[in-house]
């Protein structure tokens, strides 16, 4: 068998072993996928890999102008080197860190009835107990059907960081309080959000806070950054609807992968890094 044939057999194993990959992905109808892209994937592997094969003068050794070569290198590594080391600068999308389980994201809280106040912010639409009484869904389910959101993100590591924090933070009293997935909420006010937590970070927080006259402790949310490459820990915080950041730590990252979702052995260990002088007055 000539090297050329072997060459060509190789690569046909690839195109299928990719083709199947997108095929998988796209058989499990994931949570908020953008299934689309694994076709547009699974076509370009058949197209570009086997309809123009490195033999035949499409390797990325065969630029016509050598000079581009490392310019496509650097600007094809240049955000995803960068958002894995300091994740705070760059969305996960061009970071390559999509659907890893590690990407900023954030729970909220509100005392009973104070969601309402959401309304002063613009809100395009019914809060979800509302949309989903319009659909003749009763009260009980409704509860958990928005519960399930915080269940998901449990799922993931950072949630368990997350109601860690709030657990941490408002006690018992988180019993008693309405508990959103960021995500959800994001949705509420901006019509879409991506996933990314950056959407819902530290300015729009800010921008509720301005429009929408919380009281202490109305509205409590824990907000963490997604892990860098290079460090074992996360960052977090609090944030107060009527007080700003009252809380800034971390946690280690092996601590909340060791635990189980619902936290059967309490919050997991956290390091508060600064603390405002105000933070319990938030209770």
């Amino acid at each position: 068998m000539s090297a050329a044939v072997s060459i060509w057999i190789v690569t046909l194993l690839g195109v299928a072993s990719m083709v199947v990959f997108h095929l998988f992905i796209t058989s499990t109808f994931p949570l908020a996928v953008p299934l689309e892209w694994n076709i547009l994937f699974g076509f370009i592997a058949v197209a570009l890999f086997a309809g123009y094969p490195n033999g035949d003068g499409y390797s990325i050794f065969d630029f016509s102008e050598p000079w581009m070569l490392p310019v496509f290198a650097a600007a094809l590594l240049f955000f995803p080197v960068l958002g894995n080391l300091r994740p705070d600068l760059v969305s996960f999308l061009p970071s390559m860190r999509q659907y890893a389980g590690n990407w900023a994201s954030a729970v909220w809280t509100f005392k009973p009835g104070a969601d309402q106040k959401l309304e002063a912010a613009g809100m395009p639409v019914g809060l979800h107990t509302e949309q989903l009484a319009a659909l003749d869904i009763p009260r009980d389910v409704r509860k958990i059907m928005i519960d399930l959101f915080v269940a998901w993100r449990s799922m993931h590591s950072q949630g368990r960081g997350l109601i860690s924090v709030l657990r941490t933070y408002l006690g018992d009293e988180i019993d008693r309080r309405e508990v959103w997935e960021g995500e959800t909420g994001a949705n509420l006010l901006l019509g879409w959000n991506f996933g990314d937590g950056h959407i819902h970070g530290i300015r729009f927080l800010e921008a509720l806070r301005e429009r929408c006259d919380f009281e202490p402790g109305e509205f409590v949310v824990a907000w963490v950054e997604s892990q860098p490459v290079h460090r074992s820990h996360q960052e977090w915080f609090v944030f107060d609807g009527a007080l700003g950041v009252t809380l800034r730590g971390t946690w280690q990252v092996a601590d909340c992968v060791a635990e189980q979702p619902w936290l059967p052995n309490g919050p997991i260990p956290l390091e508060v890094t600064w603390q405002s002088g105000r933070a319990g007055a938030t209770k």
